[in-house]
Parts: structure tokens; C-alpha cells; sequence
């Protein structure tokens, strides 16, 4: 109904529509408690209808190799009680516009290109972007236009149309993963730390070690290292910086920062030992998105 949530809440005992659409990839919408399996296809709309009998959590799981954040393609929906559904249904937010924004950009992986300090990444820095001066390349031809809403709103959604001069062009749309009220906290957000503002009374300062977090989901970390201590197909994150790691050969080594930089450049190097070889290099991480996550990973005692 609109409602945008990170687990599909149903009620109980009434038909469920799911449509299904993909902006990147094939996947396949899969529940096994109901026997049902669905692709969704880029370009197509797919759907599905179910029910419910009982109150629970049910597994949901994406039964089509999709890259190298498959593994992480996982939640439930959670059947409840009709009464209890409205009840979400109609519930307020409470956070506000501004906090929601800086929590979105945050969970979509904005903070892996973009920096809240002004240093310069793969995009733009997010630091003073509401309202400033920006040269972009349209049709091949510079331009310079004030970054205001409605400017935020068409680089979110329609980014390849106008490329800001000396980056790359290539950030996705989110077009079909925002809603409008998500679109909206994030671009007041923006707008928000544009602005001159007191000493603490700015939005929260996104922390490095949000950051390296924000930066291992980004790139598909978290399809083959755990952060709970389970095993997955490479070392749970868990406990893993400072330890001792026995290596593929005999030979072990202490996982301190120069472990970690030589594994995210070249990760053939010191191959764990029980875990295959096939983690891909890093070479384009920049030293303070390998600091945010070296921190980051310090941090999961």
C-alpha cells in the first residue's frame, strides 16, 4: 500500500498482491513457506499473490545469482494479526525529515562516493551541496546551475543527464528504489547541511566507522563475510581485525591494518586458510574509504 518498509508485513488471512520489479538485475522473488517463486526482470513488471494463514515470520530469499551481493538478498515477511497491520499501516514516523535523510543516504550507500567532510571521492562531496555552484556536462555541453531541490531531485533520479565536470558518470537511478517521501528527506537533508549552522546544531556527523560500514555494503562485502562470527564463503568479519589467521601454505599472519590494505589490493596474496581464492581487488578505494573501513572492521570485536 505504498508503505515502504525493510520486511513485508502482511495481515493475516486476506490475499496478498506483491508486484515485482528489478532496476539492475534478474532476481526471483522466493518463499518458501508458500510454495512461491517469482523472477523479476529489469524493464518488466512481474506479480504474485498469496496468503497467509498463520501468524509468523516466513523467510524470503532471492533464488537468482545476482552478483556478488546475493548472499545479503534475504528478509521475512511478517504475517500479523489484521488489527496489528493497520495499526502499522497507519503508523507516523518518528524520526524526522532531516534525520531520515541522513539515515537513507547512509542505508542506500550514498557515503561510499560521497564525503560529509569535503574531501573529494569518486561523486561530488556532500559537504555545502545544497545551494552551491556546479559546472555539469549536458548533451556534451558545460553548464552552471545552482544546486537547489529541484536540482538534487533530478541527479537522484535522472543522474546521466547532467554529470558534474571532472567525475565520473556513474551513478545509478534511483528512480525505482525511492519513494517520494524518501526522495524527499533526502533532498532536504541536502539542502540542510548546505547551510551555515551553529555549532551543534547541524545533523549528526556520520562517523568513520558508519562510513566503512556504509562502504562494505556498497561494494558486496557482506555477501561473503559474516559480521556474527558464522561462516560464510570467506571469514566472519567478526573478531577479525588483531587476530591471528592461519594461511593457505603454513604459514599465518596477524590481521593488523597492512593485512587488511594488502588484502583489499591484492587479495591472493595471503589467502585464508579453508576459504577459496576468489575475492576481487580493490585497487579504486581511495586511503579514506580504506581508513573508514579498516575502523570499521576494528570496531566488530
Amino acid at each position: 500500500n505504498g508503505k515502504h518498509s525493510d520486511r513485508l508485513y502482511v495481515p493475516v488471512g486476506k490475499p496478498v498482491k506483491v508486484r515485482l520489479l528489478s532496476a539492475d538485475v534478474l532476481h526471483s522473488f522466493f518463499v518458501p513457506a508458500f510454495r512461491i517463486k517469482r523472477d523479476t526482470v529489469p524493464g518488466m513488471e512481474n506479480y504474485v499473490w498469496f496468503v497467509a494463514k498463520e501468524p509468523g515470520s516466513y523467510d524470503i530469499f532471492c533464488a537468482e545469482y545476482c552478483g556478488i551481493g546475493h548472499a545479503d538478498m534475504k528478509t521475512t515477511v511478517e504475517a500479523v494479526p489484521v488489527s496489528e497491520f493497520e495499526e502499522w499501516l497507519s503508523g507516523m514516523e518518528t524520526a524526522g525529515q532531516t534525520e531520515q535523510g541522513r539515515e537513507l543516504i547512509s542505508q542506500f550507500g550514498c557515503l561510499g562516493c560521497h564525503s560529509l567532510d569535503g574531501s573529494k571521492s569518486v561523486g561530488p562531496s556532500f559537504k555545502g551541496i545544497g545551494g552551491r555552484q556546479v559546472t555539469v556536462l549536458e548533451n556534451g555541453a558545460e553548464k552552471t546551475l545552482t544546486s537547489n531541490a529541484a536540482y538534487l531531485r533530478r541527479s537522484i533520479l535522472e543522474p546521466g543527464s547532467q554529470v558534474v565536470k571532472g567525475y565520473p558518470p556513474v551513478m545509478p537511478s534511483y528512480a525505482e528504489r525511492l519513494s517520494a517521501e524518501q526522495l524527499k528527506a533526502i533532498i532536504d537533508y541536502l539542502s540542510r547541511i548546505g547551510k551555515v549552522q551553529p555549532e551543534g546544531a547541524g545533523p549528526k556527523k556520520v562517523s568513520r566507522v558508519e562510513q566503512g560500514q556504509a562502504l562494505a555494503r556498497q561494494l558486496g562485502c557482506l555477501g561473503c563475510h559474516s559480521v556474527d562470527g558464522s561462516r560464510k564463503v570467506g571469514p566472519s568479519f567478526k573478531g577479525l581485525y588483531g587476530s591471528q589467521r592461519p594461511l593457505e601454505g603454513g604459514t599465518s599472519a596477524v590481521a593488523d591494518a597492512a593485512y587488511i590494505r594488502r588484502a583489499l589490493q591484492n587479495p591472493g596474496a595471503d589467502v585464508a586458510k579453508g576459504y577459496p581464492a576468489m575475492m576481487p581487488p580493490y585497487p579504486q578505494l581511495k586511503e579514506e574509504q580504506v581508513k573508514a573501513i579498516l575502523e570499521w572492521l576494528e570496531s566488530l570485536k
